[in-house]
């Protein structure tokens, strides 16, 4: 039986730079991350811009609280999104 996860968004950054960094610390500790509507972002990067910035960095829901604390001891904390 195949498992449906649930994808939450843990950060959001203005630019794609900031979110491939954060994406990369939270795939070297083994989690599955995805930057949401990425390819949009990266064809139409304005649109980010103009919307406050919000380029959403997401992970499984049931990974979502360990996520967010190793981005706050990477010091990404100022890119969480509280619930």
């Amino acid at each position: 039986m195949k498992e449906n996860n649930q994808f939450v968004t843990v950060a959001e950054v203005a630019f794609m730079h900031q979110a491939d960094f954060v994406k990369t610390i939270l795939e070297n500790a083994g989690y599955e991350a995805f930057i949401f509507d990425e390819t949009s972002c990266n064809v139409l990067p304005l649109p980010a811009l103009e919307s406050g910035g919000h380029i959403k960095i997401q992970v499984d829901e049931k990974n979502a609280a360990e996520a967010k604390q190793l981005l706050k001891e990477n010091n990404c904390a100022e890119y969480l999104v509280e619930e």
